[in-house]
């Protein structure tokens, strides 16, 4: 009886440790996906990033989409914009990640007043850049 048990113990715990390696290749996987997608925004490979959108399924709607854009509006890749727009990405969408500010204020910020024009234009009359986080 203590035999079976310890067997059963044993297989719980080898199946434990597979679903936790299973769970950190796949946490792996995103995070090369998500550094991917990012590197190509930065370098301006518009056929790749087209192809995260057409073919690995990147939505405009992800928060993935929308870090990109911001990426770009910091990099100053105004047909990477233009490519992220016509995928339907939200120029006036607050990113986490950077600090809650919009794609329009990281362009601006990084003194791409072309950039944040269209982007303003984008997300129509009514989007105004956030507020900084310590202003009245």
């Amino acid at each position: 009886m203590f035999k079976r048990i310890v067997e059963k113990f044993n297989r719980c715990m080898e199946e434990e440790q597979a679903a936790r390696q299973a769970n950190a290749a796949l946490f792996a996987n995103a995070a090369v996906f998500a550094s991917d997608f990012l590197d190509a925004i930065e370098k301006g490979d518009m056929q790749t990033v087209d192809a995260f959108f057409n073919q690995k399924g990147v939505s405009p709607n992800d928060r993935l989409a929308q870090m990109g854009i911001c990426t770009a509006a910091q990099s100053g890749h105004e047909k990477m914009i233009d490519l992220l727009l016509s995928k339907g990405v939200a120029a006036d969408s607050p990113e986490r990640a950077a600090g809650c500010k919009t794609a329009i204020d990281i362009a601006r910020a990084n003194g791409h007043e072309a950039i944040a024009d269209k982007l303003q234009k984008a997300a129509g009359a009514k989007a105004k850049p956030s507020a900084a986080p310590n202003a009245p």
